[in-house]
């Protein structure tokens, strides 16, 4: 794919690009050591930033992150998901790795650490968390990004598994529990129409697996009962103007009654997985219905339409706007063009907070305004994405959220 600079007046974002690097410049305090929410997070944005920038004190400093959370993690009992535990770490790694930001002697013990997941991964079929954030999904993606040959010998007993735990309508389809926390910390079970923890981001990597001819016969037919199973279970749309429920409330199967613009919940992350999912198993209808529903977000601006209140990647203005970019790198579609455009203009202004970082403050569940640094709703993610509309150099890092 060539890629293409989409913000060509690009001073004002050049700027903030280099605000959040001095934030990082100075070594501040950051409590959290892993990939989406800590110092992992960082230390990409400062490779990736020294990189383009051409400077290599970042580099320097990406490492320095990266040192500090490898004495933390090594020395604590962390957990191991993708999101905050030590398949983030590995990810890092074989990220920097791979694109040559660190030496391939750095980390000598790959064998263990993998070891170590596969044996989570046989743990946490007990507790049947499929989660891509932060269960066995994250796991299993970051196998097939980095050592498919482990991923193709662990492949038919974990989709036996995964199916054996699937929940079986009567419609053919299948679908797997996830949870929600609520407002008053109670949980859940839900379907997730979501692509971060539900049924779209467990479609694109099976359709992932059909691609690279993982298991392809076992994985086609879990990738095409779940695309039923999200088939199946629409919205009103005349009446919400969105084509699919945010969740799916159990046991009771209420749908959620407000759809959002988001990376993480909403129609662009399930649109995004079943497009995707489409090409990458060469089903038409799957990627046709994709389109369609992406075309439908790419219309939604007011808050009252997306529920956008900040600026982070998971459910912010810069998220839409990474997806819309990478959609358009993709399709050559100028709605999507314009629409990431919007996003990161959008993403600028939002950067109004006297004593946010660089201006930034992420809305949490708590409905307080907080600092945050990290790369999944932070300035570490904003500026990665920044970078990413003001370069002409695809993006890798973004394999963590999915979509590359």
């Amino acid at each position: 794919m060539t890629w293409q600079k989409i913000i060509e007046d690009d001073k004002q974002y050049v700027s903030k690009i280099h605000e959040i690097a001095s934030l990082f410049e100075k070594r501040i305090k950051i409590e959290n050591d892993f990939l989406f929410t800590g110092k992992l997070g960082v230390s990409l944005f400062c490779f990736n930033y020294g990189r383009l920038f051409n400077n290599n004190k970042f580099h320097e400093i990406g490492y320095k992150y990266l040192e500090k959370s490898f004495n933390a993690i090594n020395s604590n009992d962390s957990g191991y998901s993708l999101s905050n535990g030590i398949c983030g770490f590995y990810w890092l790694l074989k990220e920097l790795e791979k694109d040559e930001f660190i030496d391939s002697e750095i980390f000598e013990n790959w064998d263990i650490i993998e070891q170590s997941l596969v044996n989570q991964i046989n743990y946490e079929f007990n507790t049947s968390n499929w989660d891509f954030l932060h269960g066995i999904m994250g796991v299993v993606w970051s196998f097939f990004k980095f050592n498919q040959e482990l991923l193709k010998k662990i492949a038919l007993p974990l989709l036996k598994q995964f199916e054996s735990q699937g929940i079986n309508p009567d419609d053919g389809s299948i679908a797997w529990y996830a949870y929600k926390v609520n407002h008053d910390k109670s949980v859940n079970k839900i379907y997730s129409m979501g692509l971060a923890h539900g049924i779209p981001g467990i479609i694109l990597i099976l359709s992932n697996l059909v691609k690279y001819n993982i298991e392809s016969n076992i994985s086609k037919e879990l990738l095409n009962r779940s695309f039923l199973f999200i088939k199946n279970h629409p919205l009103d749309f005349e009446k919400f103007n969105y084509y699919f429920p945010q969740y799916i409330d159990l046991p009771d199967g209420t749908y959620s009654s407000r759809n959002r613009l988001a990376w993480c919940y909403g129609d662009l992350g399930l649109g995004f997985g079943l497009f995707k999912g489409g090409l990458n198993s060469s089903n038409n209808e799957m990627s046709k219905l994709g389109l369609k529903v992406l075309m439908n977000c790419s219309t939604k601006k007011s808050f009252e339409e997306t529920l956008t209140v900040d600026a982070g990647f998971c459910h912010g203005t810069v998220g839409n706007a990474h997806i819309f970019n990478r959609l358009y790198q993709e399709t050559n579609i100028i709605e999507f063009k314009k629409a990431a455009q919007f996003w990161y203009e959008k993403t600028l202004k939002f950067a109004n907070f006297n004593n946010g970082c660089a201006g930034y403050k992420s809305y949490d569940s708590d409905n307080k305004w907080i600092k945050n640094y990290g790369l999944l709703e932070g300035a570490a993610g904003i500026g990665l994405s920044l970078m990413s509309a003001i370069s002409e150099n695809e993006p890798s890092w973004d394999n963590c959220f999915l979509l590359s």
